[in-house]
């Protein structure tokens, strides 16, 4: 009966704003062993995580009301409620269905991962007057195609370019929706070369450029995910002594300016390709962050690479390796078509971020 009691007093208070907090030190309540709930065989998906961990990630501490047991968050626009029982959660007063129910267990509270993506929805970006979109332009590259299959499966001997033709795919339709421009590099089982592929983004002079592929190792041990932003051949004095003698920079980098003579191109270059290498690096970071918090796999961190769409790069590149196709936990994850699209949009609310970041640099 006292559990009873505790869920029906949580169902009222979570849609209420009478709630009034007694503790916001985020530490659990340990003192109603009765409306923890029975663990069961059926696990939701993505699993569990604890409170503590979402609270540390967003820097956001809970309130938490002793009677209730209600768990609340506010941004200082919404404010979101949970209680130990119940397969939802409240947003503002809509309900939210959590694919499990929060749990409390040896008196901490742990709940499903989609309520972990619910605040993360209220955080990650936090609530700030209307961004100025401006125009952007991102160049898809789904690696391999054709005659090259890259990597390929241990169980199913599914063909990585396959698998990034897919994730590309959903990542352009997402960018799409958000107002990006988008052109892919191929949209079906062809091969293009390398160097051909960075310069579909060289010629549009894309405002990112980013190639998709699945990872391998030799020993089959390896896991997780990594970001590469650079060529280390690729330095900003030996890429502007390749160009300089091409011609003039784009007048998107030199402020409209026309700049003539072999040593004004080269000194002008230096300086793009400087600023090409801190938004690849920054492109990366965000992505990074992105899929860090709506996956569940190692990170490998950012790295550079001998990479040939790095390597020939004059547009901010990136290049995703998403997971380890060699591995069959990471190979079954890459088959399946819904973290594919979790896949795809974690790259691209990385890519809006980035955007956002562009815009505020041009003020």
């Amino acid at each position: 009966m006292r559990s009873i009691s505790i869920a029906l007093i949580a169902v009222i208070l979570l849609f209420t704003c009478g709630c009034q907090p007694e503790r916001d030190d985020g530490q659990p309540v340990t003192r109603q062993p009765n409306s923890t709930v029975p663990n069961t065989t059926k696990q939701p998906v993505g699993g569990y995580v604890q409170i503590a961990a979402i609270s540390s990630r967003y820097k956001h501490r809970p309130k938490i009301d002793e009677l209730s047991t209600i768990y609340s968050w506010s941004n200082g626009i919404k404010t979101a409620r949970m209680a130990p029982g119940l397969n939802w959660m409240s947003v503002d007063g809509d309900f939210v269905h959590l694919d499990g129910p929060v749990s409390l267990r040896g008196g901490r509270i742990f709940v499903p991962h989609s309520a972990s993506d619910s605040l993360r929805e209220m955080w990650v970006e936090p609530a700030q007057p209307a961004e100025v979109v401006i125009p952007f332009h991102v160049v898809i590259d789904p690696g391999h195609g054709g005659h090259d299959p890259g990597a390929i499966g241990k169980v199913t001997r599914v063909k990585e370019k396959k698998i990034n033709l897919a994730i590309a795919m959903k990542l352009d339709e997402f960018l799409r929706a958000s107002g990006v421009t988008t052109t892919l590099t191929r949209r079906d089982d062809k091969f293009v070369e390398l160097k051909n592929r960075i310069n579909i983004a060289n010629r549009k002079q894309a405002d990112l450029f980013v190639s998709i592929h699945a990872n391998s190792s030799k020993s089959g041990n390896g896991g997780g995910f990594e970001i590469f932003d650079r060529d280390p051949r690729a330095t900003p004095s030996r890429r502007a002594k390749e160009c300089a003698k091409k011609g003039p920079p784009p007048a998107k980098y030199t402020d409209g300016k026309v700049v003539t003579g072999l040593a004004q191109r080269q000194k002008a270059y230096e300086k793009v390709f400087a600023k090409i290498r801190k938004q690849s690096r920054e492109a990366a970071l965000l992505v990074r962050s992105e899929y860090k918090a709506s996956l569940q796999l190692e990170d490998r961190g950012v790295k550079s690479d001998k990479l040939m769409v790095l390597r020939w790069a004059e547009v901010p590149a990136i290049l995703v390796e998403t997971a380890f196709l060699n591995s069959r936990r990471e190979e079954a994850m890459l088959n399946d078509p819904a973290v594919q699209e979790k896949m795809a949009e974690a790259i691209g609310r990385g890519i809006l971020r980035f955007r956002t970041r562009v815009a505020a640099s041009m003020k």
